[in-house]
């Protein structure tokens, strides 16, 4: 970028007029703005009342002066000899000096040079920091993105080899249909590889684009040059506005269900290719809510709970307050509690030396519980007087428990010990337990998996089999579902409503729906079973409370417990239309007050 102080003779004899660009014969050059004019410019430049006052000389003039205007120091002006350009024009973007100041420029903006060095200087280093977080953004979803795209290529990889298997089972009649599912299948791997391919170029240049224009900020910087902070501030306006945040690409890839041998149910028999369209488009759960509020008077956080059959409840609360579960103490505010229908307590639970933080009805008989710091998973009875061990999940923390409807199966979470500060995240799983105890599956998602069990922290499960575990990794916190094999099925990060800190979780029957309770942005969520749909049922607007903990009991009534000893009940049912299915739900909060 050439110096505006300095003028080169032959770009000055030379060259078309610098305002209009027309060809015609340019005569005439403005020493204030440093540019070549037409004739027809030269009289626009004398009517502008701005630029009358302009010192504007012929070509000719200006070719005997080029040797004093070039060597000219930069800080001394040309039109005012010795004296000190010392003041900038934001009006004519050019230095001048205090003489230039009071004759044509008092009416223009104007500042110091030292001022305006420093606001160009902030304003380029605010730049830096702006690209310098979209190239991380840009990195960071690169790199997911090729994640995804492995694990695309590994699935549709597995589907073709199923095809193949099962096509050699079959009589040549099938043929036709195992050319038509593997053509699909590899039309959909070709558009993926070039969708990938595309957004890598893009990544790239894009990245690449941001680098360099990090790199000429850095560069003019140091230069210290007003002309060119000024001219490249402005360029970086404008360019700043061309880098969009990417977004991050998500995906259900193509899944093959095999079917028993059947020759009169052909199709049927070989199975069927689901290739959901579009799973990135959050359309809105028909769910309604309408809620009542009774106000309490009592402080207690429900850091658990566990409704029974017959309408009463166990509940797990902290008497100061504070549930954070990596910080909390064995303190003599710990308390287990059985409250009827009305709310008032009917019982206390003894033996139990560890604070409970979270609870499953168990064969409507028990309640099976997890506590702070323990290894074990106990089994209470629900009158509160038999206390046994289940599970032992040494040497992890059980961190969280579901039973699956039926009891035929117990699902539960554990975290390695905390070590200086650190999870072993190699230790942290999810288990799929027997009626007895006995584990039947360690569920691991590895490094060929988009996602992988950082620290699982509350679990839920459908009857047919699916996992959703809400995992609290450090900064970041979502929803991993996996099929009833432990495969990855796919992660929310609260696609649909926003930012979201899922913090408990629990699946409604068979309505292909779960609910999710965020404390953080007192919050409830209802997320579809395949993850392609959710929305905000409960927020702070209508006084939410601060949601804690979820649980449905044996009528699909949902029990939310919340802060200040407040309990949210809600009531399910789903009306039936030709056009559409809703899910309505009915929340009525109740006050706790202790005796």
């Amino acid at each position: 970028m050439a110096d505006k102080n300095t003028v080169d003779e032959n770009d000055m004899l030379s060259g078309n007029c610098e305002m209009c660009e027309s060809e015609e014969e340019v005569k005439w050059y403005c020493i204030d703005c440093q540019e070549r004019l037409c004739e027809k410019c030269r009289a626009h430049h004398l009517k502008n009342k701005k630029l009358q006052n302009d010192n504007i000389v012929s070509i000719r003039d200006a070719r005997e002066n080029v040797e004093v205007i070039n060597q000219n120091d930069h800080n001394t002006c040309v039109r005012h000899g010795d004296k000190q350009l010392d003041f900038f024009c934001e009006t004519c973007d050019d230095t001048i000096c205090q003489d230039c100041l009071s004759e044509n420029h008092r009416s223009h903006e104007w500042n110091t040079k030292e001022r305006s060095i420093k606001s160009l200087k902030t304003a380029l280093s605010d730049t830096i920091q702006n690209f310098n977080e979209k190239l991380a953004k840009y990195r960071d979803v690169e790199e997911k993105d090729r994640t995804m795209h492995e694990f695309i290529i590994k699935r549709l990889a597995d589907c073709k080899q199923s095809i193949n298997d099962v096509a050699t089972m079959i009589c040549e009649e099938t043929m036709s249909l195992r050319n038509d599912y593997l053509h699909e299948i590899n039309s959909i791997e070709s558009k993926e590889k070039s969708r990938y391919e595309s957004k890598h170029k893009k990544y790239s240049s894009e990245t690449q684009e941001l680098k360099t224009s990090i790199d000429d900020i850095e560069k003019e910087i140091r230069l210290n040059n007003i002309f060119h902070l000024h001219v490249l501030s402005k360029e970086m306006k404008t360019k700043s506005s061309d880098f969009q945040t990417p977004e991050e690409y998500r995906v259900l890839p193509p899944s093959f269900e095999k079917a028993s041998f059947q020759k009169q149910k052909l199709v049927a028999m070989f199975g069927m290719l689901k290739t959901p369209e579009d799973i990135n488009a959050f359309n809105d759960l028909s769910l309604n809510l309408k809620v009542t509020h009774l106000q309490t008077n009592v402080r207690k956080k429900i850091i658990a709970l566990c409704p029974l059959d017959d309408g009463s409840a166990w509940l797990s609360y902290s008497s100061n307050g504070d549930d954070a579960e990596g910080t909390r103490h064995e303190n003599k505010g710990r308390q287990l509690v059985l409250i009827d229908k009305s709310l008032h307590e009917k019982a206390r639970s003894c033996q139990i030396d560890r604070e409970v933080v979270n609870m499953a009805l168990f064969k409507s008989k028990e309640i099976l519980i997890t506590c702070f710091m323990d290894t074990c998973i106990r089994k209470l009875s629900c009158n509160g007087k038999k206390l046994t061990n289940f599970a032992d999940l040494s040497p992890n923390y059980a961190r969280s428990v579901c039973v699956q409807e039926g009891g035929a199966e117990v699902i539960v979470c554990g975290n390695a010990p905390y070590s200086s500060g650190l999870v072993e995240k190699s230790k942290n799983v999810v288990l799929r337990l027997s009626a007895a105890g006995s584990i039947l599956q360690e569920i691991r998602l590895d490094s060929h998996d988009p996602e992988v069990f950082q620290l699982p922290y509350r679990v839920t499960a459908f009857s047919t089999g699916e996992i959703l575990v809400v995992d609290r990794a450090p900064d970041d916190h979502r929803v991993v579902c996996v099929d009833k094999r432990g495969r990855y099925m796919y992660t929310w990060r609260g696609e649909g409503v926003g930012d979201t800190d899922p913090l408990d979780i629990t699946a409604i029957g068979n309505k292909k729906v779960c609910l999710i309770v965020d404390e953080s942005y007192n919050k409830i969520y209802a997320l579809s079973k395949d993850g392609c749909r959710a929305k905000v049922l409960l927020d702070k607007k209508r006084r939410a409370m601060g949601p804690r903990c979820i649980a449905t009991d044996s009528q699909e009534r949902v029990w939310v417990g919340c802060d200040n000893g407040l309990i949210v009940l809600g009531e399910i049912y789903l009306p039936y239309s030709s056009s559409d299915t809703a899910v309505m739900l009915k929340i009525y909060n109740h006050l706790i007050l202790w005796s």
